[in-house]
Parts: structure tokens; sequence; C-alpha cells
């Protein structure tokens, strides 16, 4: 929008002040924030699936021995 308005401005002859825009850094820093939160996030769910994996596999091998061992061959 801003971009249109210094078009505007420079096709009536007027001379366009060139500020950096406040919004868009904070724009970037805000959207920054926001993928290191979701990094996070991922990061969370991994380590929580990994915990359910290796207490699943202990069972798993928990069981095979208990069938090795009582099972009648």
């Amino acid at each position: 929008m801003s971009g249109l308005v210094g078009i505007w401005m420079a096709k009536l002859g007027r001379k366009q002040r060139s500020t950096p825009s406040c919004s868009l850094a904070r724009h970037e820093e805000e959207e920054g924030k926001i993928r290191g939160e979701l990094r996070s996030r991922e990061e969370e769910t991994a380590q929580v699936k990994a915990r359910r994996n290796s207490s699943v596999a202990l069972s798993e091998t928990t069981l095979c021995l208990l069938m090795d061992r009582f099972a009648p061959a």
C-alpha cells in the first residue's frame, strides 16, 4: 500500500520521503518468534514420541524375554 502511495505522489510531482518502515522490521521480528515457537513445539513433540517409543520397546523386550523363559519348547 505504501508503495502505491509513493508512486502516486511521484506522479503528482511531490518528492517521496524515504523512511524505513518500522512495521516491516516488527513483522519480521514477530515472524521469527513464531518460527522459533514452532520449532520448539516440534522438538518437544519429537522428544515425547521418542519417550513413548522407548517405553514400548522396553515392554516388548520384556515380554519376549518372559515368553522365551516360560513358554513350552
